[in-house]
This record gives structure tokens, C-alpha cells and sequence, in this order.
């Protein structure tokens, strides 16, 4: 197996822990600066006040970027264990996670 061909398998299973880094990093960097109903961590709690709001957000952004670098550190784990199984297996796991996120930040800011 050449060089080109280990890097594409590695994209391939890190596909989606790479996005949501790179989501999470420019989510942290440039946060929604005022409550609205485009972007940004919404419920019912975190819409509040703006100082809830901004809490939230800057929680939620920090963990996007874990559960990003945890994806795809286990794409790149996956492609050694499963390596056919990659589609199924990421989906599931970054869908789980996600759930975990939101459900971390809104008792986070509880």
C-alpha cells in the first residue's frame, strides 16, 4: 500500500471528525455575536440572555473541537480495525456525539 493511497484511506475515515474541528475551530473563533435563529448553540436555555447565550456558545464551540479531534483519532483507529466499516461506523459515532454535546452544553449552562 503506497503513501497516497494510506492518506486517502485515513480522510476517508477521519472525514468527519476533520470537519468538526475545523467546524468548531471557526465556531470558537468567530461566535455569534448576538442571539439569533441562524447560528449558534439554540434552546430554549441558552436564548435566555445574552450572557447565557455567550456562555453557551463559547462551551458548545470548546466541545465541537473534542469531539472533532476524537473522531478523528478514532477514523484513524478504525482504519486499522474495520477499514470497510468506516461510513456506518463514523456516522454512528459523530450522530452519538453530537446528541452528547448538546446535552452536555444545555446542563452546562443550567
Amino acid at each position: 500500500m503506497d503513501l497516497l493511497h494510506l492518506l486517502d484511506l485515513f480522510f476517508n475515515h477521519s472525514l468527519i471528525g476533520l470537519l468538526l474541528l475545523i467546524f468548531g475551530v471557526v465556531y470558537k473563533i468567530f461566535p455569534p455575536k448576538n442571539i439569533n435563529v441562524f447560528y449558534g448553540f439554540r434552546t430554549e436555555r441558552s436564548e435566555k440572555s445574552k450572557e447565557v447565550w455567550d456562555k453557551s456558545n463559547i462551551y458548545c464551540a470548546k466541545k465541537i473541537i473534542e469531539v472533532g479531534m476524537f473522531l478523528t483519532i478514532l477514523g484513524a483507529i478504525n482504519l486499522i480495525v474495520l477499514p470497510k466499516m468506516y461510513s456506518l461506523f463514523s456516522i454512528i459515532a459523530a450522530g452519538s456525539l453530537l446528541i452528547w454535546v448538546i446535552v452536555k452544553t444545555d446542563k452546562f449552562i443550567s
